[in-house]
């Protein structure tokens, strides 16, 4: 009971931390993007704020090709 208690406890904080890292990297790539296309759309926002770490990282790694907003769209596979 003990092990399967203290596995619990780690899960979570495991996913507590992860959440903590997907927010933290969605809020830094959000303020990067906003600087660099002079705004972001609600809609751009709330797509990368649901962004898993992978998602994240890939955005990370495209940021400087995405010079506009349809580029940004289609990265985000947002189409407006």
């Amino acid at each position: 009971m003990q092990e399967g208690l203290q596995q619990s406890l780690q899960q979570g904080s495991q996913q507590r931390l992860q959440q903590g890292l997907e927010e933290a990297a969605g809020k830094y790539l959000t303020k990067v993007l906003k600087k660099r296309l002079g705004f972001l759309s609600s809609e751009a926002e709330e797509r990368i704020k649901s962004f898993f770490l992978r998602e994240l990282d890939e955005l990370a790694e495209k940021i400087f090709e995405v010079t506009s907003g349809s580029d940004l769209r289609k990265f985000l596979g947002v189409e407006h």
